[in-house]
């Protein structure tokens, strides 16, 4: 599956497999440090509307 077709690329492909490592660490990470602000603000804006 899709951890054979990672171990793959790792395997063949290490530049690229750090590239995408490191995507995807950046990418969860301003994820994770927008979302609650979002959240913030729409809760404010909103006022009664549960949180999801």
């Amino acid at each position: 599956g899709l951890d054979g077709c990672i171990f793959e690329l790792s395997r063949s492909h290490p530049p690229l497999y750090a590239l995408a490592a490191v995507n995807g660490a950046l990418i969860i990470g301003w994820i994770g440090s927008i979302l609650p602000r979002m959240a913030k603000t729409l809760l404010k804006g909103k006022g009664k509307r549960p949180p999801l």
